[in-house]
C-alpha cells in the first residue's frame, strides 16, 4: 500500500497522514495500549486509503480490528512502539517509490 500511497497521494492525505503520525507518536510514550493501537492502525489504514486503491482499502478495513487487537496486545512489551513510521510517512509525501 505504501508504494501505491506514494504515487497517488494528494497533499490533504500527507497532511492527515503527518497528523495521525503525530497522535501514534505521542501514545507510543504512554500506558494506554488500546489507545496507542488504535491511533497505529489508524494510521496504517490512512496509507492504505492514500493508495487510491478501493479494493485494497476495503481489503485493509476487513483487517484493521484484527491488526489493532495485534498491536494492543504486543505493545505491552513495547515492540511496535519502538518501529518508527517517520521515514514512511516522509517517502510517501516525497513520492519516492
Amino acid at each position: 500500500g505504501a508504494r501505491l500511497a506514494a504515487a497517488a497521494r494528494t497533499d490533504e492525505d500527507v497532511a492527515t497522514l503527518r497528523q495521525l503520525l503525530g497522535r501514534r507518536d505521542e501514545l507510543a510514550c504512554g500506558e494506554d495500549h488500546a489507545a496507542f493501537a488504535a491511533a497505529d492502525a489508524a494510521l496504517h489504514f490512512a496509507v492504505v486509503q492514500a493508495s487510491g486503491n478501493t479494493v485494497l482499502t476495503e481489503l485493509y478495513r476487513g483487517l484493521t480490528e484484527v491488526v489493532a487487537a495485534s498491536v494492543a496486545a504486543t505493545s505491552v512489551a513495547h515492540e511496535p512502539r519502538e518501529i518508527r513510521h517517520g521515514g514512511l510517512i516522509d517517502a510517501i509525501a516525497a513520492r519516492d517509490v
